[in-house]
């Protein structure tokens, strides 16, 4: 046995056990009172400790419920205002959208009708350069009129100096001078008269060795001869003439005709 656990039992032998003399009454009833204070005491200190403490632990719980619920509804409140700062950024870039297309639609449409107003504008234009080309012709015509006018009535005085010139043979000239200076002179004045005509655009028709183009020629008469084409000129009996591309006279012709 232990020397403490020894102690303890000569502690719990009474005095009266020991052969000892008892202690006051009253004395002892004053310890067991203190005791009982102090344990009093003792007991309200814990109980208060244990009070505070838990009060401690309410206030804290508390404030970190508080806390909780502050960031909850602050979060709440966040999301919230999130969501709707989100969806009104979608609506607005709904809105953008929306606008973007319609303006786009608006702008084909616009793009689609400057394109019909170009092709009218370009089918005006084609018809105007039409008709301006067509009033040049005929302002052109109508300015030679008056010289194809004129050259017509030359056209008989031309005939006459040809009929003349080929009225002389060539024999007459061989045999008188005169008669030869008179036929060279009057070939000189008949082509002196035809480049003239050539200078302003009036032309003789083509005619002996070219083909017969009912355009620009009569055939008064028709004749065969083997070395020559069929359908060729052979004689021009009056010559023709064109001021450019419109015939002013035709030319009267020979024309072969070859037997099949």
């Amino acid at each position: 046995m232990s020397k403490d656990k020894k102690e303890t039992e000569e502690n719990k032998v009474s005095p009266e056990e020991k052969g000892g003399a008892p202690k006051d009454a009253g004395k002892i009833e004053k310890e067991t009172e203190s005791e009982i204070e102090s344990g009093d005491d003792e007991l309200d200190r814990i109980l208060n400790g244990i009070d505070e403490e838990d009060d401690d632990d309410d206030l804290d719980l508390e404030e970190g419920e508080d806390s909780f619920l502050s960031q909850l509804d602050a979060s709440g409140l966040k999301g919230n205002e999130d969501a709707k700062k989100d969806g009104a950024e979608d609506n607005e870039a709904s809105g953008d959208a929306a606008a973007y297309e319609a303006e786009i639609a608006t702008l084909r449409a616009k793009l689609e009708k400057s394109e019909k107003k170009n092709e009218v504008l370009a089918l005006q234009l084609h018809d105007l350069n039409k008709t301006q080309e067509r009033l040049k012709d005929n302002f052109k015509k109508q300015a030679r009129r008056p010289l194809e006018d004129a050259v017509k009535k030359l056209l008989d005085p031309i005939d006459n100096l040809e009929r003349a010139y080929e009225s002389i043979s060539d024999e007459d000239c061989a045999q008188n001078e005169v008669l030869k200076n008179t036929k060279e002179g009057l070939r000189m004045t008949i082509d002196q008269i035809v480049d003239t005509l050539e200078t302003v655009g009036i032309k003789r028709v083509e005619g002996v060795g070219t083909k017969f183009d009912p355009a620009y020629h009569e055939a008064v008469s028709m004749a065969q001869d083997g070395e020559k084409q069929d359908n060729t000129v052979l004689c021009v009996m009056q010559s023709g003439y064109k001021s450019e591309d419109r015939l002013l006279r035709p030319a009267k012709v020979i024309v072969n005709k070859l037997q099949k």
